[in-house]
């Protein structure tokens, strides 16, 4: 990930000299790009693994889903791009697998008391929470704070609308769009989990987990 970090200091000084920018605007353009570069590996990335699986449909489902939520509601991050992406991966294809495996089982009825359950737990959420943020880059501003929850809360309006159109209408297709369906509630939970106290301890635990990982992968390859 030092390799996109590098690329955006790069990019962000050339216009820097060509446009002109002053520190901040270049900072703004680095960080901008940096984000931009390490959403499109990460994205790429789950694609080709999923492409592997034969899961792409549902992982996609669960990531469309996930990433624009995310986007305005926050949440608890990684302290590096490349544990966000390892986290992201599993989570987005274990969820695309479960989903078309067991999707086309799930009658419609359970589907739609699933999904009314979600936006409950959903709006719950996000009025209790969101925007969730982190200590290195906190939401500050009373204002954005309110606008973010606002067009959460809209995305939880438009998702219901689309769930809803798609088990009123999936008819032959019904067992697909039945595991679509799955894979997007399945986006919608991580996606609020990750905003609640208990998925920034979660995350924690991880980030644990890794440091303990790779404190003792390192002394194995000292002792050989």
């Amino acid at each position: 990930m030092d390799m996109l970090r590098n690329a955006a200091v790069c990019v962000a000084r050339y216009l820097s000299e060509e446009v002109g920018l002053d520190s901040k605007e270049t900072e703004t353009v680095r960080f901008s790009l940096e984000y931009l570069l390490g959403f499109l590996v990460n994205i790429g990335g789950v694609i080709t693994i999923a492409l592997g699986l034969g899961v792409v449909p549902y992982v996609l489902a669960a990531m469309l889903t996930s990433i624009p939520l995310r986007l305005v509601s926050g949440g608890a991050h990684c302290s590096t791009y490349l544990r966000c992406f390892m986290l992201g991966t599993v989570v987005m294809i274990s969820i695309g697998k479960i989903a078309a495996m067991i999707g086309m089982l799930i009658p419609q009825a359970l589907l739609l008391a699933l999904t009314v359950f979600s936006v409950a737990a959903g709006v719950y959420a996000i009025y209790k929470w969101a925007p969730g943020d982190t200590p290195v880059k906190p939401i500050i501003s009373p204002t954005k704070r309110e606008t973010y929850k606002k067009i959460s809360f809209i995305f939880i309006v438009v998702w219901t609308v689309a769930v809803s159109l798609g088990l009123i209408f999936s008819g032959r297709n019904a067992f697909l769009i039945a595991s679509l369906i799955l894979a997007s509630i399945g986006g919608f939970w991580w996606q609020i989990f990750s905003i609640t106290p208990v998925g920034y301890r979660f995350i924690a635990a991880m980030e644990r987990l890794l440091d303990k990982y790779y404190i003792v992968l390192r002394t194995k390859k000292q002792q050989i």
